[in-house]
């Protein structure tokens, strides 16, 4: 069995790994939702640590106390990146239903005006 201290090493360099993996181009949708698929499993990681963390005696010694101030840091900033990269995929989702009403809205109109499908036209073969 791992030591906490190893344990919260383990944990601090899975949060290193998912606060790098969120410093994408935040208006950029396509990086943001694979840094947040990234990210998915690293997340379940964690909680598995988090588990073990729990069950282990939380006597804190000087070596814990600074990893775990690290890990909060880490924490903190991972999920700042995560709220911006949310924040962007709304604002791109409003966007993107907002372009897809107007252009439903258009096409009706122009549906309206413009006849595009025709009957079957008969042409009289005594015309002359």
């Amino acid at each position: 069995m791992k030591s906490r201290i190893e344990l919260l090493k383990e944990k601090r360099n899975l949060l290193l790994e998912a606060f790098e993996e969120t410093q994408v181009d935040f208006k950029n949708p396509e990086e943001c939702i694979l840094a947040i698929a990234k990210n998915s499993g690293k997340i379940e990681e964690m909680k598995s640590l988090d588990e073990m963390l729990r069950e282990m005696d939380s006597l804190s010694k000087e070596g814990e106390r600074s990893l775990e101030e690290e890990i909060h840091k880490l924490l903190l900033g991972t999920k700042g990146n995560l709220e911006v990269i949310i924040r962007g995929l709304q604002k791109e989702k409003r966007v993107t239903t907002e372009s897809m009403t107007d252009f439903a809205r258009i096409r009706s109109i122009a549906n309206s005006y413009v006849k595009t499908a025709q009957g079957p036209v008969f042409v009289d073969r005594d015309f002359e």
